[in-house]
Order: C-alpha cells, then sequence, then structure tokens
C-alpha cells in the first residue's frame, strides 16, 4: 500500500476465534518516518497511522477494531519502521469477517481512504474455562476475553493470573505487584447504549493453552447508578 513516499506492508496476521490477534507491518518512506511514544511501548503518530474495521474499509458495516501499535526500535531505522498491531475486534465481531487495514491520505477520516482488506483463512484455536457461577473466559495463544455476569457494570480486573500444569503461572495484571504484562485492555460496550459484555485482555507474549490448568479473577464491578465498586472474585477451570 503506497500513499506519497510512504509505503506499507503487511506481513503476518494472526488471529484467534474471539476476534484477538496481531497484526505486524513494515512503513518505509525516503524522506524519513517518525512517530511518538505513548509508553509501555505504545506508539502513536506515526506515518498513515492505520485504523482498522470489520466487514467493510470504514466503521459503516462492522465498526472498528480496537488497536495498540508498538514499534520495534532495535531493527527500525530513519527511513524504516517494524511496526506491530495488537488487536481486539469487539462486540459486533464475528467468525468469518474480513479485516479491512485502513489508512487516510492527508490525516484522519473524511479524507480518502486507502484500504487492504484481510480475509482469515485459519484461526488460533481458543479454549474455554468455566466459573462456578457460570461465567466463562476464552483463552488463546494471544489473549483471554471474559464474560461479565452483570453487563450494566463496568468489569474491572485488579489480579489476573494463568496458572500452568507445572505449576508456574502467569501474571497478566496486578494492582499489588504493580505489574501490566498486557498489551491491549478493553471492555466491550458503555454501560448505556451497549451493555459491558466482555473483558479483553491481549498478552504481551505467547500462551500455551493447552498447559493453562485454572484462571484466577480478583477485580470489581463499578455499580453507576450507586456508584460504589462491587468485589469480585472468580477462578475459571477447564
Amino acid at each position: 500500500l503506497t500513499v506519497g513516499s510512504t509505503t506499507i506492508t503487511l506481513e503476518t496476521f494472526l488471529v484467534d476465534e474471539s476476534g484477538c490477534g496481531i497484526l505486524t507491518y513494515t512503513v518505509d518512506d525516503p524522506e524519513g518516518v517518525s512517530y511518538e511514544d505513548a509508553g509501555y511501548g505504545e506508539v502513536y503518530s506515526l506515518p498513515l497511522e492505520p485504523r482498522m474495521y470489520l466487514r467493510s474499509p470504514d466503521y459503516q458495516q462492522g465498526g472498528s477494531v480496537n488497536v495498540k501499535l508498538h514499534v520495534d526500535k532495535t531493527t527500525s531505522t530513519a527511513t524504516h519502521l517494524d511496526v506491530v498491531a495488537y488487536f481486539a475486534a469487539g462486540e459486533t465481531y464475528q467468525k468469518g469477517d474480513n479485516f479491512y487495514f485502513t489508512v487516510y491520505d492527508g490525516g484522519g477520516e473524511g479524507r480518502e481512504p486507502y484500504a487492504v482488506a484481510i480475509q482469515p483463512r485459519t484461526y488460533a484455536p481458543v479454549r474455554t474455562l468455566t466459573a462456578a457461577d457460570g461465567e466463562k473466559a476464552r483463552i488463546s495463544a494471544v489473549g483471554i476475553t471474559m464474560g461479565n455476569a452483570s453487563p450494566d457494570r463496568e468489569l474491572t480486573a485488579q489480579e489476573l493470573t494463568l496458572h500452568y500444569a507445572d505449576g508456574t503461572s502467569y501474571v497478566v495484571t496486578s494492582e499489588s505487584q504493580n505489574l501490566m504484562n498486557w498489551v491491549l485492555g478493553y471492555i466491550y460496550g458503555d454501560g448505556e447504549t451497549a451493555p459491558f459484555a466482555h473483558a479483553v485482555y491481549i498478552f504481551n507474549r505467547m500462551v500455551d493453552v493447552d498447559t493453562v490448568t485454572s484462571v484466577s479473577f480478583d477485580g470489581r464491578w463499578f455499580d453507576f447508578t450507586a456508584e460504589q465498586h462491587i468485589p469480585v472474585q472468580l477462578t475459571y477451570l477447564p
């Protein structure tokens, strides 16, 4: 995809059955490339910074895909960027949907769009674990999607840990340890026009889902009507 002096080349695309995934691409421009650092590895203000959509080159049919961009600083140069886009497709996603990688000439939406359609042929498998109250967590190599038992309340994870068969664990997020081992966190809905249906975390590493024996969740709902936090603890098991 070339716009002006800038060329974007899509490289690898990995998506799971829940619509969570990773896309890598390069940006080349002989006139120079730049970006701003947002912290925790995230970047913004890249040349032709992309949007991602479902089912069409804009948000009209399937809505937007949530994306966080990272740049590999060890391999990027003044005229070349190696970019990793971590994404979660959102509540309108259905397995089989096309993804669209869209950039705009000269800035943001309203300008002329340039898009590449991505049609997944295979998907990273998802494993489902269930808590005692029936709530389900869907885990893949790239992320976890957790259902929300009270969709009128916003679900926040304070401690989220994957436990493995060999006794080790992967702390996805921990307020007590000040750890944030994820690259994208997202909750579906806004509690008003759409319910808080799911909470999603895209991992900062690949996970062997077959070795996960349980997932522990310690967090809270926020009740907007009562304006108070309600504790919630869950253990998801196969």
